[in-house]
């Protein structure tokens, strides 16, 4: 039983792995690697009520199994048991003080559940994760200095939307420290958003002189104390020379316009942050008098929308972010999965409905349909897993 459990195992037949496993258990139940291998595969299933049950025996058996601990954390929060994964995670840390894992599953409990200091002090350990090994500061690190008569280099980090979400905070930068000198370095495609910032602007890969300190742009949440609830509407991209590309050709302006985005693109969390497509095809059917308006950038066209007059696809039209700010800002609502372009509609305080999954990233919260980093936005949350 235990051996054939193992060989449907890596020929990726997890329903077979799970009944000869299961079959294995009832006869020895304390073997902690089956058990927690059985977690691993529900987890894989997405049953986390399951694979919960089963970590939770792994630990139990063995209190000092780190990992049984640190899927126990994924699993809960997956789940929306946000306190039982930040008390799982803290086992963790316990168990291996140095483990980045841990400290991050910690923290993003820890911010689920709105202890917003506490979190971004915990996030602070992505920084030894594999994903940051060719993350380098130029200059020190900025730890919390007067920055008055010093040059500063702030680096992004993390995808597209963190980005935009987070580059608020360059302002605020400047607000405390008015007499600094701060640089930018971002992602090429990014540039065109901040090119009218009155800040020197750089693109990954480029070297910058003459910097007193370095530091990333999400660990500004922990040094300037960001506390989400207390945030004004976002401004920072204002003042975006936007080009004049509305309305299209063809189209009318006297018709309610709406933009749809899909898919997150890539990334460990693509599945979980994208959607079918032909999920919006009712919507855009049933409602003949709206225009409907494809901001999808990557992959081919939808052959699914190639019937439906009131649709239009856009993505030949979007060689560069500051176009699709300036859709955005046109458009009178943009409904979007949790991607860059849901950022981008929020932080230019246009209407967007966000497509949230069961369990969604920390900056959308546990609850509720508005969120304290764009008012414009409408969180729109899966009800159930898959569902």
């Amino acid at each position: 039983l235990l051996h054939l459990g193992r060989l449907y195992n890596k020929l990726h037949n997890s329903p077979q792995a799970i009944h000869y496993w299961t079959k294995y258990i009832s006869l020895t139940p304390y073997n902690v690697e089956v058990l927690y291998n059985l977690g691993n595969l529900y987890a894989s299933q997405k049953n986390y009520e399951q694979a919960i049950a089963y970590f939770e025996k792994a630990v139990g058996y063995r209190p000092d199994f780190l990992e049984a601990w640190i899927n126990l954390t994924l699993a809960y929060y997956e789940q929306r048991a946000y306190a039982a994964a930040e008390q799982a995670a803290c086992q963790a840390v316990k168990i291996s003080p140095e483990n980045s894992r841990a400290h991050i599953g910690y923290g993003d409990a820890l911010l689920m559940q709105e202890k917003y200091a506490e979190g971004f002090n915990e996030i602070e350990w992505r920084f030894a994760e594999k994903n940051y090994q060719m993350f380098s500061y130029p200059a020190p690190a900025w730890t919390g200095e007067d920055l008055n008569h010093q040059h500063i280099l702030v680096m992004s980090e993390q995808g597209l939307g963190d980005i935009i979400m987070l580059s608020r905070f360059i302002l605020e930068l400047q607000s405390r420290y008015p007499q600094a000198k701060i640089s930018f370095r971002c992602r090429p495609e990014l540039i065109s958003l901040f090119e009218h910032w009155p800040f020197d602007i750089y693109t990954d890969g480029q070297s910058v002189t003459g910097i007193d300190y370095a530091v990333a742009l999400m660990s500004l949440l922990k040094l300037l104390n960001i506390n989400p609830k207390q945030l004004s509407p976002p401004h920072h991209l204002n003042q975006i020379n936007m080009p004049s590309i509305w309305p299209p050709e063809g189209k009318s302006l006297q018709r309610p316009s709406i933009g749809l985005v899909w898919s997150s693109g890539k990334g460990l969390t693509q599945s979980k942050r994208s959607i079918d497509p032909q999920l919006f095809i009712p919507l855009i059917k049933n409602n003949p008098h709206c225009d409907f308006y494809g901001l999808q950038k990557e992959g081919a066209k939808e052959r699914c929308f190639t019937t439906l007059t009131n649709y239009t696809d856009l993505s030949d039209s979007l060689s560069s972010f500051i176009y699709t700010a300036a859709y955005c800002k046109s458009l009178d609502l943009v409904i979007s999965v949790d991607t860059s372009v849901a950022h981008l509609a929020g932080s230019l305080n246009t209407p967007v409905w966000i497509l949230l999954p069961f369990s969604p990233d920390w900056r959308w919260g546990s609850k509720g349909t508005s969120s304290y980093w764009y008012p414009s936005a409408y969180l729109a949350r899966q009800e159930k897993i898959n569902g």
